[in-house]
């Protein structure tokens, strides 16, 4: 089954790890949500059962999943994924009723609901196709809790006779509150299937979002990142309250109360985005362009406590989210607040702009150890971190190349960078890592790791290999 998972850890973004870039982003927002719902439970599992005969079980599914990708058939891309998810978790095969239940495909009309007297449909359709018939004692019940998990009222108890369906939620007049909606696929009183989502409950969420647009400020005065980062999140939430489906779950209230908070600071001439920390969305203003990423913050930064950071750079088709999503379900985030290590996740490879702006551009909002700034990529990221690191080579302590790369135009600039290569077992972005580090050994560099990350493929490497990455950069941090 899918394990809970908290609703602060349960945004799900896309798959898009691999090349064609403009066919996958182009595909359908549902697609994209419901393919990343799978890889995330997919990754959490890959997790859990580390040993290499289970993850030898998932490996032929996630080879063919990643030939899926290729080929733009999601269906099948998601059939692998919850095959790799089963053949890690037992080398039994499922149960006929696990497999149908897998198969669905719950998506509700919006996550963001105005408050008010209101029924909530959900459509529930086979995401692929399984073979397997309706059993006549099948239904979906469903209750929300709230965010604390204390107090829960139901919301639906209904018999599933035909797919696809549309099924009404009762969620009646609620206070405005982020919620989490248990949805269970139950075959009489079995539990085959539990599924969570996040839905907001929102008093006036468009005029209070366009508020926070119109904020009457002193332009001469605020930061240029901080007015970014109020209008992109203010227009997010309208978006998501006129029911477009994100790429990711968000609390729709906290959000639009962060926003509001910011508002209010800067409308007073006081900064915003410097007072955060944690896991959260900025549009950075650096140099004349305005970079949107995903930042975590850690807690109490201060001049003498400075943060080292990491910039991340994702594969092609997806965003900045992966890093705080996928890749492990998060992992690179995890181990690096752990470590009290700064990320800054960009999108689409921040535009060309250099490590050195954006790294002075996030230093104008928290203190940073510019001794140790580190870059990480992977896939077309890989290539991307590789040539803004030739470009400016005295900026970098370390970095980490998965999946793909190549060698460097100029190896012999990166004689004082750390440098590992996380190369998957069956990888067929394995040569260009490989590349990559042969070219730095070729003209004598010293500091040059290549790991064989074994079993993974490329959907699953960096996972797979974050371990050891960092336990290599404790060591070159420290240095």
């Amino acid at each position: 089954m899918i394990a809970r998972k908290s609703m602060s850890q349960r945004a799900v973004i896309l798959f898009g790890l691999l090349g064609l870039l403009s066919p996958i982003c182009a595909q359908a927002p549902a697609t994209r949500y419901e393919l990343g719902r799978r890889l995330a439970a997919m990754e959490r599992a890959f997790e859990l059962h580390s040993g290499p005969v289970a993850r030898g079980r998932a490996l032929p599914h996630l080879v063919d999943a990643v030939g899926a990708f290729f080929g733009l058939r999601m269906s099948k891309a998601g059939h692998r994924l919850d095959q790799a998810r089963f053949a890690l978790e037992s080398p039994d095969l499922p149960s006929e009723d696990l497999v149908l239940a897998t198969s669905l495909a719950i998506e509700l009309e919006t996550r963001a609901l105005t408050r008010g007297p209101a029924a909530l449909r959900a459509r529930i359709k086979p995401f692929y196709e399984t073979g397997v018939k309706i059993p006549p004692d099948l239904r979906i019940v469903g209750v929300l809790m709230s965010g604390d998990g204390k107090a829960a009222r139901g919301c639906v108890d209904l018999p599933i006779t035909e797919l696809p369906t549309e099924v009404p939620l009762q969620v009646g007049d609620l206070a405005e509150a982020d919620l989490r909606l248990e949805l269970q696929i139950l075959r009489g009183e079995q539990r085959i299937l539990r599924s969570e989502h996040h839905l907001s409950i929102v008093e006036s969420p468009i005029p209070r979002a366009q508020a926070v647009l119109h904020a009457k400020v002193d332009a001469t005065v605020a930061s240029p990142s901080d007015l970014a980062s109020l209008r992109a999140g203010a227009e997010a939430v309208i978006e998501a309250a006129k029911g477009r489906i994100a790429e990711r779950d968000q609390p729709i209230v906290a959000w639009l109360r962060e926003l509001e908070r910011g508002r209010n600071l800067v409308e007073n001439g006081k900064p915003w985005l410097s007072t955060r920390s944690g896991d959260f969305s900025c549009s950075l203003s650096v140099i004349d362009q305005v970079l949107p990423m995903r930042l975590q913050v850690p807690a109490g930064l201060t001049t003498e406590k400075p943060a080292p950071l990491i910039i991340a750079y994702h594969g092609a088709g997806g965003s900045e989210n992966m890093w705080f999503e996928a890749y492990g379900a998060g992992k690179l985030a995890r181990l690096a607040a752990s470590r009290g290590i700064m990320v800054a996740a960009l999108r689409s490879g921040g535009g060309r702009v250099g490590i050195g702006a954006i790294t002075e551009a996030l230093a104008k909002h928290w203190p940073i150890d510019r001794t140790r700034i580190v870059v990480i990529g992977h896939s077309m990221g890989a290539s991307q971190a590789i040539a803004a690191v030739t470009r400016e080579p005295q900026i970098v302590r370390a970095v980490g190349i998965f999946g793909g790369g190549g060698a460097p135009k100029d190896p012999t600039v990166w004689s004082k960078i750390a440098s590992f290569g996380g190369a998957g077992s069956e990888d067929f972005g394995r040569s260009g890592v490989v590349a990559f580090c042969e070219a730095l050994t070729a003209v004598g560099h010293k500091k040059v790791r290549l790991e064989t990350i074994t079993p993974s493929e490329h959907l699953t490497v960096v996972q797979a290999g974050l371990d050891a990455w960092f336990a290599w950069l404790d060591g070159e941090l420290a240095r």
